[in-house]
């Protein structure tokens, strides 16, 4: 999160124009009964079936997002979609300078996502799904808490909670890590690269951390950490409750771990390394098969022997 309270969700899709006709607005009552708050999809005629799936996949997302990381909608929500580039300066805030590469954007003070329908056409239900998951994540959780929030928790619990990975991903950050190198957490508290490839990155390290707290404290740290900062902890302390670690211990020893198996994957994964194992497989084999060989020749020996011995040959005669 920037000062501005602004998350991004980056894609490398290309990026088309359309033209915006009159919105079509519709509020969603998405909360506790007795509750007000509401989230208001605004979109264009031209994509009112992108604008009902939203409706149709909104209480899943706040369901998603209550019971994995303990975040409920406590405050109304606007969720605008834009078509083009024009429309997108329309309906963001007038200082925001958003990156061309970037698909969906929270705005955490003004309690409002943006979303690019041109990317969102490409992307199927469960790209749209992902993606929506991934935005409100970021909103919810700005609405708990008015403290500062480690960039990397927010972007790495928006991605986990919207199951946003991929066993490509796994590959590629493998990549990145040796030819761009780690990234200190320390260094994404408070903002992400600019450039495509080291956010791509940033982000893939956020999730990968994230997803090893999970691995090691157990599907609750998420939502324990997410209730201390509820109650006014700041992030450090809400962190040491759950893990009973700093976030720089726990860190460390992360890294330690990550540099060295992530390390292999691309070699393991690499055409050079399949040929070495397809080459061990066959030399395997061909040594089976010459000890059943060798062992067959024995037996033979041994049966020639026996044969040949003077008592054996009375008794056969």
């Amino acid at each position: 999160m920037n000062e501005a309270g602004v998350y991004q969700l980056g894609s490398l899709l290309a990026i088309g124009a359309l033209t915006m006709n009159a919105h079509l607005t519709h509020s969603l009552l998405l909360a506790a009964p007795d509750s007000e708050s509401r989230i208001t999809i605004n979109a264009p005629p031209q994509h009112e079936v992108i604008r009902r799936f939203l409706e149709q996949i909104s209480s899943e997302v706040l369901h998603r997002l209550e019971e994995k990381a303990g975040l409920s909608l406590r405050q109304s929500v606007t969720v605008s979609i834009a078509p083009s580039e024009e429309e997108m300066d329309r309906v963001a805030p007038s200082e925001f300078r958003w990156p061309r590469w970037a698909i969906g954007f929270a705005f955490g003070d003004r309690n409002q996502v943006i979303l690019r329908t041109t990317d969102l056409d490409s992307l199927g239900n469960q790209g749209v799904l992902q993606v929506f998951t991934h935005e409100m994540a970021h909103i919810l959780l700005h609405q708990i808490n008015s403290q500062p929030i480690p960039r990397w928790f927010n972007e790495g619990l928006a991605l986990w909670v919207a199951n946003a990975w991929a066993f490509e991903d796994t590959y590629t950050y493998s990549y990145l890590l040796l030819t761009e190198g780690y990234i200190p957490l320390q260094e994404l508290s408070t903002s992400f690269p600019a450039s495509e490839q080291r956010a791509r990155m940033a982000y893939m390290e956020s999730l990968f951390f994230l997803s090893s707290l999970v691995d090691s404290y157990g599907a609750e740290v998420v939502p324990t950490i997410v209730k201390g900062l509820d109650a006014g902890r700041s992030f450090e302390e809400a962190f040491q409750q759950a893990t009973g670690l700093t976030s720089w211990e726990v860190e460390a020893r992360w890294r330690r771990r990550v540099q060295f198996l992530y390390k292999w994957v691309p070699f393991l994964s690499s055409s050079a390394f399949l040929w070495m194992l397809i080459t061990a497989l066959v030399t395997l084999g061909y040594l089976k098969k010459k000890r059943r060989a060798r062992a067959m020749i024995q037996r033979w020996e041994e049966d020639e022997r026996l044969q040949s011995a003077p008592g054996m040959k009375e008794r056969m005669e």
